[in-house]
């Protein structure tokens, strides 16, 4: 059985989508724990409009960190996986069906998804992620956060006693300490080159990416110690890569300053996008240069 963790506050104008994309699984053995931070909207007339046993809706103050949400639902489980889906995402109909013939043999398994963002030139609204490889904890420091939660899948064993910080300083990252704690049991890995989920991208606290790479931070600092020189500096060459990203639309000047040090990086993955967001600010560089 799969117990789908749902945290929530104030999300009734995207919760009834959220909870029809469970429902409506074509693999039907589960059980959805919905943890509602006390939300102030009609959040809970409509989860009460569903008339399923499987759904179980339970209100406790989070005190605005979400993995009190996540871990009180860890706490309430019966299931044998834990998936984790963000009320205001959705999944696929079939999504639980195509994690099947891999439960016997992996402890994780993750998937792409589908945003709502509207990228320009280059990007793309699709995310399929990279393929982990051992060893597995200095690989993904050293390229990002593969696993997103609502796209992720966890065997309860492998979880074991660990649990979500609820350390407000990693507040909106506290999913990457969390992956990178599993990753530290050297967990068989499942990438499912597919896309299942559909991934909401709000105005919320974890997509103000300044903050989110001051927190990133946090996480290099803590997992520093397991990294070689070489491995950390290619670390804090995908930090400049990413704030260099991060200016983009706001000083192209810096962008082009941090963009040239991840060109640097000993990671093709980000040598490669360092190259592709670099032709990008020199795009709009050149664009602006016209304008003026």
């Amino acid at each position: 059985m799969f117990s789908v963790v749902i945290p929530t506050y104030n999300r009734a104008n995207l919760i009834k989508r959220c909870i029809e994309s469970v429902v409506r699984q074509t693999y039907q053995n589960w059980e959805a724990l919905i943890v509602d931070n006390y939300s102030d909207d009609n959040t809970a007339e409509i989860i009460s409009s569903f008339h399923d046993e499987r759904i179980r809706y339970y209100k406790n103050h989070n005190y605005g960190v979400i993995s009190v949400s996540r871990n009180f639902a860890l706490e309430k489980s019966n299931g044998d996986w834990i998936c984790f889906l963000d009320s205001d995402d959705y999944w696929a109909s079939n999504k639980l069906e195509r994690l099947l013939p891999y439960l016997n043999d992996f402890d994780i398994i993750y998937h792409g998804y589908e945003s709502n963002m509207v990228r320009r030139l280059l990007g793309n609204s699709r995310r399929l992620f990279y393929t982990v490889k051992e060893p597995a904890v200095a690989y993904v420091l050293q390229r990002g956060d593969p696993f997103n939660p609502t796209c992720t899948a966890v065997s309860k064993f492998c979880i074991g006693d660990i649990r979500f910080s609820e350390d407000k300083d990693l507040y909106a990252i506290e999913d990457y300490d969390f992956f990178l704690q599993l990753l530290l049991k050297h967990p068989r890995i499942k990438h499912l080159k597919e896309y299942l989920a559909f991934y909401d991208v709000t105005t919320g606290v974890s997509h103000n990416q300044k903050e989110h790479l001051n927190r990133s931070r946090l996480i290099y600092l803590k997992y520093k110690h397991l990294l070689t020189k070489n491995e950390f500096r290619n670390v804090l060459k995908l930090y400049m890569f990413l704030r260099g990203v991060n200016y983009i639309h706001t000083d192209l000047k810096k962008a082009c300053k941090y963009l040239k040090i991840g060109v640097y990086s000993d990671v093709k993955e980000v040598r490669l996008l360092s190259c592709k967001w670099l032709l990008i600010a020199y795009i709009f560089r050149l664009l602006d240069i016209f304008r003026t």
